[in-house]
């Protein structure tokens, strides 16, 4: 029997699993010693939960494609050249990184989807809204979808956004640049840039408001604006939707060795058969060839020619004129 004293960071307990999974977060499943102590707490029921729990790093379906492609063969009939090998090679690297890309981009669409059409209320309030309190003592609680300023409505669309903004009183404070507030979490995750990362007076403005509805968030958050120096193929001003379609990914890096390629497909041994050619023999054969042809073909046109020539000297023969004395 193991026992447990400690706390799981994101693990929320409740009167019932559901209960308990609803209001527990998945920053738990992100960190390799509470994923430990989250699974010597359950061993005690034969449960072990790192093995799938791993699936959960954002790296492992790249490492996993990358893998899968290490593994195929490169087939070539004949032994090809630098040039040659490498053309290929970049044609089946670039084939790859399409396909890995289309595949996992998909996965995520799936997954948004999912979300969208089974309707789940946001616990921020971002796409229904409770018409009264929940603790209100009443048989039902009725919810009604929310509706953007320009009119869109989250119960029958799941690309509504609007601004976000700090308020008070009703009252708008201050737009925060590059945050656009969707119709779930992720979607206002995905539709959103990282401008306000980028700049210190938005992070420390954002800092400053939540730290008005939550003392304990003031004092234990330390962050510093980002530094957009360091190059990179994404604008500060990408939403992170196309980002995370791009799988994350600054650059892929490849490395191709035609030695080790001409190495692997080296032949172990060759030989080769010389048949040598009697010139002789070939144009005597050729001569011949040649003047049995020109026999065949004398024999055809010498008598119909001799038969022109004569007919034409019969005919002047006959049309010649003989003068009278």
């Amino acid at each position: 029997m193991h026992h447990f004293n400690g706390q799981l960071e994101g693990i929320r307990g409740g009167c019932s699993v559901t209960i308990t999974t609803l209001k527990s977060t998945l920053s738990c499943w992100f960190q390799k010693k509470c994923l430990k102590d989250l699974d010597r707490l359950l061993s005690s029921f034969n449960i072990s939960i790192l093995q799938p729990a791993s699936a959960l790093d954002p790296s492992l379906p790249i490492a996993h494609a990358i893998d899968q492609f290490l593994n195929e063969t490169f087939f070539s009939i004949d032994l090809l050249s630098k040039s040659k090998f490498d053309n290929q090679i970049n044609d089946d690297i670039l084939q790859f990184q399409r396909r890995t890309v289309t595949k996992y981009s998909e996965i995520l669409q799936l997954f948004r989807e999912v979300l969208n059409e089974n309707a789940f209320v946001s616990s921020y309030g971002l796409n229904w809204y409770w018409e009264r309190g929940v603790n209100e003592n009443i048989d039902r609680v009725l919810t009604h979808a929310v509706m953007t300023i320009n009119g869109c409505l989250c119960g029958t669309r799941s690309d509504c956004t609007s601004s976000a903004a700090t308020y008070n009183d009703g009252s708008r404070e201050y737009s925060i640049p590059g945050w656009n507030i969707g119709c779930s979490v992720v979607e206002t995750l995905l539709r959103s840039t990282m401008i306000c990362l980028y700049d210190r007076h938005c992070l420390s403005t954002l800092i400053f408001y939540l730290g008005k509805s939550s003392h304990d968030f003031r004092r234990s958050i330390n962050v510093s604006a980002l530094d957009f120096s360091n190059s990179s193929r994404f604008e500060i001003n990408t939403l992170i939707q196309n980002i995370a379609n791009e799988l994350f990914i600054e650059q892929w890096e490849t490395n191709i060795s035609y030695s080790s390629f001409y190495k692997q497909c080296a032949p172990l041994s060759c030989s080769y058969e010389s048949v040598p050619n009697d010139y002789t023999m070939y144009t005597v054969y050729e001569i011949l060839g040649l003047y049995g042809g020109l026999r065949i073909v004398l024999r055809l046109f010498i008598p119909l020619l001799v038969k022109l020539v004569l007919k034409i000297r019969n005919r002047f023969r006959t049309n010649s004129v003989t003068p009278n004395d």
